[in-house]
């Protein structure tokens, strides 16, 4: 029987390619690391096998001879209870025993065997009775190989493991909102660039389980009121949050950190030099990121839409036709350790700001600040017979307003504005059958009490909505031919993929900066890319021009950068140049106007000079009278 033939070494083994993978795999064919993965059925081309850590057989034995030796086994599938770990370790040092290595073994584990009402971190005590808890302590206390585990919190991604999607499995009832405290993150893409950290480094995460998350705490009550929902019995999510607050005395969100139960202290892992050299190198791709905020700018987790972040995203899409300077290549190098994918958040560091002034900006302010989503504007207002309803409870609804203003004449619409995420603005429009019937309305409503807020009702004063700026944008000058272009329209709504899959089939990319408002850290709307030479700009400009992405048409024109615009070439400046006539100056030269203090040869001062008559003084001198005092001599 002719032996099978053994696959060749790699540098990381994946034993089970399951969701940790789709962000893995991807990373370290970017950093060109070998790889070999697993599945139970050896689909899209990996390697079939299944643990069995009962079997004894030699048919069981035989699927480890085709796996690869590897420096490093990672083990993403649970193992629980005694006898596990050691069972897979030997089973495959068995055939692989020859190479003259020691593996180096890292088991994926889960947060939960920590059960203490406090703060837990990588030494904490925990559960003795739990069999995956059980399993990883087998792993670490291996004599025959290296081992780490990581313990990771909440998995999410942007698409398919989305936090506000796992309200209505854990909230129910209102009862079980009551029960929630604190909930902790992390993103695939971390737990990826956590993996490499300790293959790269190994000797200074072993023997020891990390916890891993994103270093921040979240509140469950301030989760829901953000993304609100509907309870089994219908009750406003919102609504049943608000009520326990005012059950409970809790008088703002979120709670304080010491009343919402155990917590995760994962700042260990990031102080190892390991990790923090894999996975801090830039501060916008760390775990630290602030990119994937789950709630509001303000907050630093995982928003609904993706954030950008322009010093990631640029090196997605670097094109290998361009020849770096030598200082490029050391940069190149030293990132190379690093994972060099990234989309966020959560907060823009220095970098990100920076790279909103780098191109030329004057289209990309006229395009982000003109635009209005279509939900702001309503019809024209020439019957008088439409009504603006501002200062709203952000609660009310367009039933409710249906409702009170249905009493004052015939209501044939109501529009609520609403922002990016669905919550309102606190304003709206109401739209009478008549222009009698909404003067009506005004008088009867107009900064009376509603929902606790005083209504401001009056009729509704149309913007025209091609003002100059807006002509401009829809007649623009045409730029010319540059290796950078200017991408404006782009939808707040953009994810990571989307990105990716706008720039697929554009070649030569140098760099992308997505402009990020450095107040907020929300993306602007707009991006600018530079090609490698003016051909291939131009060929990107056909590409792109004119696609359509979440309902928002792109807008793409040449840009530069102000480093590749010649010295001179300026638009006019508004004060006159110097052959116009001279700008007015407040403070005239020496021909003009005297100024407002005098010179020497104006006016005396108030306070005058030696020459002039002394001052007056209070205290007299020794000739003069003398000064009258409280406590007097003897």
């Amino acid at each position: 029987m002719t032996e099978m033939k053994q696959p060749d070494p790699v540098d990381i083994l994946i034993l089970g390619a399951g969701w940790t993978s789709t962000f893995l795999i991807p990373l370290l064919q970017s950093l060109k690391i070998t790889h070999a993965a697993t599945t139970t059925t050896g689909r899209d081309g990996t390697i079939p096998f299944k643990f069995n850590p009962s079997s004894t057989s030699q048919e069981d034995l035989h699927q480890y001879k085709t796996l690869p030796a590897a420096k490093t086994v990672l083990i993403t599938f649970p193992l629980s209870g005694p006898g596990q770990s050691r069972k897979l370790v030997e089973s495959y040092q068995s055939v692989h025993d020859g190479e003259g290595r020691v593996q180096n073994w890292i088991q994926l584990g889960s947060t939960g065997i920590f059960s203490a009402k406090e703060w837990n971190d990588f030494e904490s005590p925990w559960n003795r009775e739990n069999g995956r808890g059980i399993a990883e302590e087998e792993l670490l206390g291996l004599e025959v190989c290296k081992g780490t585990v990581l313990n990771l919190a909440g998995l999410y991604d942007d698409e398919v493991r989305r936090p506000r999607n796992w309200v209505g499995r854990v909230a129910k009832s209102k009862a079980d909102v009551s029960k929630k405290q604190v909930v902790h993150l992390i993103h695939g893409r971390d737990v990826a660039r956590a993996i490499l950290a300790c293959h790269q480094n190994f000797s200074k995460v072993e023997g020891y389980r990390w916890i891993i998350t994103d270093l921040f705490v979240y509140d469950w009550w301030t989760l829901m009121m953000d993304w609100g929902g509907k309870l089994d019995d219908g009750t406003d999510l919102r609504t049943a949050v608000f009520e326990l607050m005012e059950e409970t005395g809790v008088k703002a969100l979120p709670r304080d950190t010491d009343d919402l139960g155990r917590r995760l202290d994962s700042r260990e892992f990031l102080l190892r030099r390991a990790a923090s050299r894999a996975i801090a190198t830039k501060p916008s791709t760390n775990l630290l990121s602030q990119q994937r905020s789950i709630i509001t700018a303000a907050r630093p987790a995982l928003v609904s839409r993706q954030q950008w972040f322009a010093t990631s995203f640029q090196k997605r899409f670097a094109s290998d036709e361009v020849k770096p300077t030598d200082s490029e290549a050391v940069v190149q190098a030293e990132a190379s350790e690093t994972a060099p994918e990234e989309t966020a958040p959560e907060v823009a560091t220095a970098a990100d700001a920076t790279s909103e002034v780098t191109g030329q900006g004057a289209a990309a302010t006229q395009f982000s600040n003109s635009e209005k989503a279509p939900s702001d504007f309503v019809d024209g207002n020439p019957h008088g017979n439409v009504l603006y309803v501002g200062n709203l409870f952000f609660e009310v609804t367009e039933d409710a307003l249906q409702r009170l203003f249905s009493e004052h004449g015939e209501v044939q619409k109501v529009k609520l504005i609403y922002d990016h995420r669905g919550l309102s603005k606190g304003f709206g429009y109401v739209t009478f059958s008549s222009a009698e019937e909404a003067n009506k309305a005004t008088d009867a409503l107009n900064q009376q009490p509603f929902h606790g807020r005083r209504l401001s009702v009056q009729p509704h004063q149309p913007r025209e909505r091609l003002n100059d700026n807006r002509r401009a944008f829809d007649n623009p000058r045409v730029n010319n031919p540059s290796k950078t272009l200017f991408i404006g329209n782009m939808s707040f709504d953009m994810s990571d993929k989307d990105l990716n899959d706008l720039f697929r089939d554009v070649k030569n990319v140098v760099d992308v900066r997505v402009a990020i408002d450095r107040r907020t850290g929300q993306p602007r709307g707009f991006a600018h890319c530079d090609l490698l030479d003016i051909e291939s700009a131009t060929k990107a400009k056909e590409i792109l021009s004119g696609k359509d992405v979440h309902g928002r048409q792109l807008r793409v024109d040449f840009s530069q950068s102000t480093a590749d615009r010649p010295q001179g070439d300026f638009p006019p400046r508004r004060n006159s140049d110097n052959n116009g006539p001279p700008r007015e100056r407040r403070n005239y030269d020496n021909n003009g106007p005297p100024r407002r203090n005098y010179d020497n040869n104006g006016p005396p001062r108030r306070n005058y000079d030696n020459n002039g008559p002394p001052r007056e003084r209070r205290s007299y001198d020794n000739n003069g009278p003398p000064r009258e005092r409280r406590n007097y001599d003897n």
